[in-house]
């Protein structure tokens, strides 16, 4: 077995230990409810970018291309 073939098969034994040690839990800092959570509050408390928002969202499903969605989500948040 070459160096390389030893290092990468160590590499994964840790990986592996890792995950193990992790259990079926994800880490607070990768939980998406959480963070959807907390940008769902931020927005909430911010009426300049919510307005923004919703208008943006209500808007998205019209444009068909992407160099359009660009512009719009720059003309619609660039304000604030």
């Amino acid at each position: 077995m070459s160096c390389q073939e030893s290092l990468e098969k160590r590499i994964k034994e840790i990986a592996l230990e890792l995950r193990e040690l992790m259990g079926v839990e994800a880490p607070a800092l990768f939980n998406l409810r959480r963070w959807q959570g907390r940008v769902m509050a931020w927005t909430m408390r911010n009426q300049d970018f919510k307005v923004s928002l919703f208008r943006f969202i209500d808007l998205l499903p019209t444009l068909k291309e992407d160099d359009r969605i660009v512009r719009m989500f720059y003309e619609y948040f660039s304000g604030l």
